[in-house]
């Protein structure tokens, strides 16, 4: 329902009803961790961040597939797929993925570090991210949910079992 605005959404329906529309899946993130609500596994369609809370800089050691890859000191790291590649990510100064690419991007917040960039991985990847705050409080955001978590909480990102299937017109 995102094609359109409210004048158009009966313009909508009739293309639905009409078999107008192409069914496109998307992939989804998995989400493992802890949160303010104890060890939960969630999903998102757009991204997972991690962000500072206050003013304080947080730093994000983040793996992939076990191995160190970089370390974030600043506002925090999201971790997207292509769906969400242009939303949060795109306006953090990370690249668009395309929405048949099978990746995730990594994009760093206002990294205090100048050779840190954006990172475009394989979405068979599995991505922790060790928080380590000053504060002792962070925000995990996943997609419209948010959570406070506390230092040294590590997060894991992997693609999800589950999918989406969005309707798009078929031009």
């Amino acid at each position: 329902l995102a094609l359109a605005g409210r004048e158009q959404i009966d313009a909508v329906f009739e293309q639905i009803a009409c078999n107008n529309l192409q069914i496109e899946e998307r992939q989804m993130l998995c989400i493992e961790g802890l949160t303010e609500g104890g060890h939960e596994v969630l999903h998102a369609l757009n991204e997972v961040a991690v962000q500072r809370l206050g003013a304080s800089m947080i730093s994000v050691e983040v793996t992939v597939d076990g191995k160190p890859t970089l370390v974030c000191n600043g506002d925090g790291v999201i971790v997207s797929t292509p769906t969400g590649s242009t939303a949060y990510s795109l306006s953090a100064g990370g690249p668009i993925g395309a929405p048949s690419c099978r990746c995730m991007v990594i994009t760093p917040l206002s990294p205090h570090n100048l050779t840190i960039r954006p990172l475009v991985i394989a979405d068979s990847s599995v991505v922790s991210m060790l928080i380590r705050t000053r504060s002792n409080e962070a925000s995990l955001s996943i997609d419209n949910r948010t959570f406070k978590v506390s230092d040294g909480v590590e997060v894991e990102v992997k693609l999800s079992k589950r999918a989406i299937s969005l309707a798009v017109p078929h031009n």
